[in-house]
This record gives C-alpha cells, sequence and structure tokens, in this order.
C-alpha cells in the first residue's frame, strides 16, 4: 500500500466502497493496490532470482538472463509524457523495471500494466510505449523493452498480446515485445519458489496477496508428498481392523415382517472395545 499511496492511488476510496465497508473489502476490489502489495515486494529479491520469477510466469515469453543480473531501476507509476497534436499528454504506466543482463551489460526495460481482469486497452499501450521511447531518447539502441501486460488471462492471452502489438499508429521498434503475464501464473510460479525455500518471507507475503484476489496455488493430489499418503493408507487400515461389521448384512425377510430377520442382523456386530485407541492412532 505504501507505494500505492507515494504513487497518488490513495487518495479516495473507489465509488464502490460504502461506509463501514473493511479494509479488506478495498484491497479487494481495486488493481492499484494488488499491484503494488505484489511488485513492491518482488523488487527485493535478488535480481537473478527475480528475473527467473518472471521468465517462469511468463512461460518463457522473456529471455533467459545472462549473468550477472542487475536490477539497474525501478519506479511505480512514473510519469512520463507524450507529444501529441494538442502539446504534451501525461502518460503513467503501472510499473517500470530496468535490468542489465551479462557483460558487457545489455539493456532489458519491463514497462508493466496491471489489470484485475482481462481488459487491458491498446490504445493505452500505445502511448506508453511511445512514452516511453521519447522518456529515453538516448538509449542504446540494442536494448530490449517488454510491455508486460498483467491479468486474469483465459485463453485469451495472445490474442491480447497481438492486438496490443498491432494496434499503435505506426509499428513498435525493433526490440519491443508484448508479454502477457497471469496472476495465476504468478502465484503458481512463486509457490514453487516457497517450496524450494527460496526468500519465504517475501514470497509468502505476496502469495497472501495474492489470494486475498483469489489467484491461490492448487496442489495437484498426485503431486502431495507420500508421507502424507501413507499416513492415509495406515487410517485406512485402522478403519478396516476396527470394523463395526463382519461379513455381508442379511437380507430382509421376504414375508414383509420387521422384525423377522432381528437376531441375524445384531449377531453380526461386535463391540469397538478400541475405537478410541484407532482415533489416536489417525
Amino acid at each position: 500500500m505504501l507505494k500505492a499511496i507515494l504513487g497518488g492511488k490513495g487518495r479516495t476510496l473507489p465509488d464502490s466502497a460504502r461506509p463501514g465497508d473493511s479494509y479488506r473489502s478495498v484491497f479487494r476490489s481495486a488493481e492499484d493496490p494488488l499491484t503494488a502489495a505484489v511488485f513492491s515486494r518482488l523488487v527485493y529479491l535478488e535480481p537473478a532470482h527475480l528475473w527467473d520469477v518472471l521468465l517462469r510466469a511468463t512461460r518463457g515469453a522473456l529471455p533467459a538472463g545472462a549473468d550477472p543480473v542487475r536490477l539497474v531501476d525501478v519506479q511505480f507509476w512514473p510519469g512520463w509524457s507524450l507529444t501529441t497534436a494538442r502539446g504534451f499528454k501525461p502518460v503513467e504506466p503501472d510499473l517500470w523495471m530496468r535490468f542489465d543482463h551479462g557483460r558487457p551489460a545489455r539493456r532489458f526495460d519491463l514497462i508493466f500494466e496491471c489489470k484485475r481482469g482481462a481488459d487491458h486497452d491498446p490504445g493505452q499501450w500505445d502511448r506508453e510505449w511511445r512514452a516511453h521511447v521519447e522518456a529515453h531518447p538516448e538509449e542504446d539502441p540494442d536494448r530490449r523493452v517488454a510491455l508486460v501486460a498483467v491479468g486474469t488471462w483465459g485463453g485469451a492471452s495472445t490474442c491480447v498480446a497481438s492486438a496490443i502489438a498491432s494496434s499503435g499508429r505506426v509499428s513498435m521498434p525493433e526490440g519491443f515485445r508484448v508479454v502477457p503475464l497471469g496472476w495465476g501464473a504468478l502465484a503458481d510460479t512463486l509457490s514453487g519458489a516457497l517450496a524450494e525455500g527460496r526468500d519465504g518471507r517475501i514470497v509468502s507475503d505476496v502469495l497472501d496477496a495474492l489470494a486475498l484476489h483469489g489467484h491461490l496455488h492448487a496442489t495437484r493430489l498426485a503431486d502431495i508428498a507420500r508421507p502424507a499418503s501413507a499416513a492415509f493408507d495406515r487410517s485406512g487400515r485402522t478403519f478396516a481392523a476396527m470394523a463395526l461389521f463382519l461379513g455381508d448384512e442379511p437380507q430382509a425377510d421376504p414375508s414383509g415382517d420387521a422384525l423377522a430377520d432381528w437376531p441375524d442382523r445384531i449377531q453380526g456386530m461386535r463391540p469397538a472395545a478400541y475405537a478410541h485407541a484407532a482415533l489416536r492412532r489417525m
């Protein structure tokens, strides 16, 4: 939230907020607090780890970083301007990161625009990449720039990326690309990093922020560690050993007398003398 407030995003509550609403509900209803909560923590990762997280979450759409990887600059909601026929138009992407890769260093800029859903505006992206070119006119011509469209993607990410790339009045410069990044894919990637024991406190905070917006990592049953499965096997055997019924239940008497087969039905039962011990072993 600090980065969102410093970036001028906390001036007023959302229009949907009502008196008495909790901070939790306000956080869940807006994209700027989510952007700040996630990325203001991710930038504390080691640069190589941060790049690896972004590489995995974008399914390899970013190039593999060459060592050493350095995070040169980070700006939340940078204030850029775009020259138009009517003067200068303010442009404000959500986040801008600058990396240097390898020796000699090769520059890579990431421009982030974050949405809760998939409602990215290609016209907004057109203004942002052109404003980036104006803001950094004397850059290394060999630099690469990725427009990272963050959102909740189904199968539409490729179509949206294509629309963003082709929507401008002029073509993007060589070295520019559009990269979709899903919140869910980011949660999956960070869950993997957490399982590997990497930067646990930072990653856990980011996962909590994503979870508040419904972006959870789901673990398949097949991926559950064997000790848990073994525990289920043991509990199953315990229940089988302490079963209350022996054999099949006798069929009801065809005469229709509900009490006719009563002795046969109760004869197959035995007391569960050690049921409490079985429960303790589970």
